[in-house]
């Protein structure tokens, strides 16, 4: 799941500085989420912040769900 947000930055040539100043998601969320990516590619974050990250980069929460 994280992979695909990292996917998603590449794609839109953005920063998560930039995310993150654009949708309210913190920093540390980020963070946090990517932390536990590394130990589980399946690791998730709270579904308000995941619905606006997906928001942004104008794709559906179920992009990030689908494997």
């Amino acid at each position: 799941m994280y992979q695909k947000y990292v996917d998603l930055l590449e794609k839109h040539k953005v920063t998560t500085y930039q995310v993150c100043k654009d949708t309210g998601v913190s920093q540390t969320t980020i963070s946090m989420w990517k932390a536990r990516a590394e130990l589980d590619s399946k690791a998730t974050i709270n579904v308000f912040d995941l619905k606006k990250i997906a928001d942004y980069f104008n794709v559906s929460v179920d992009y990030f769900l689908e494997e």
